[in-house]
């Protein structure tokens, strides 16, 4: 998925930076590195340790100002800026496609 979200950015003239987030030091690193490079929001493609660790990054989301854009509502409710529901887009090929027209939206808001 991350090729498409790539290529999302692109379209919309956005940089793409990518972090793997395995451990909560990886969760504080990444933020760190976002805030450091200025990056306006991000996407957390989601995963069984990133969503247990949901409450982490909505901290270090608030912490560094950086809005996020999760995979799913549990992410919200933590404190999370906005979430996408993508159990429920069927078609994967929407995935990009929500994920741009959400960046938008934010963009928008000067989020």
């Amino acid at each position: 998925m991350s090729r498409d979200v790539q290529d999302a950015a692109r379209s919309l003239g956005q940089p793409f930076v990518a972090f793997n987030t395995g451990t909560d030091n990886d969760i504080d690193s990444a933020f760190a590195n976002l805030a450091r490079q200025k990056v306006k929001a991000f996407l957390n493609c989601g995963s069984p340790f990133q969503n247990s660790r949901r409450e982490r990054f909505a901290m270090q989301a608030a912490r560094y100002a950086v809005p996020g854009i999760y995979t799913n509502r549990d992410f919200a409710t933590a404190g999370g800026l906005t979430a996408a529901d993508w159990a429920e887009i069927v078609d994967t090929d929407e995935l990009p496609r929500t994920a741009a027209a959400t960046t938008r939206r934010m963009r928008r808001m000067n989020v």
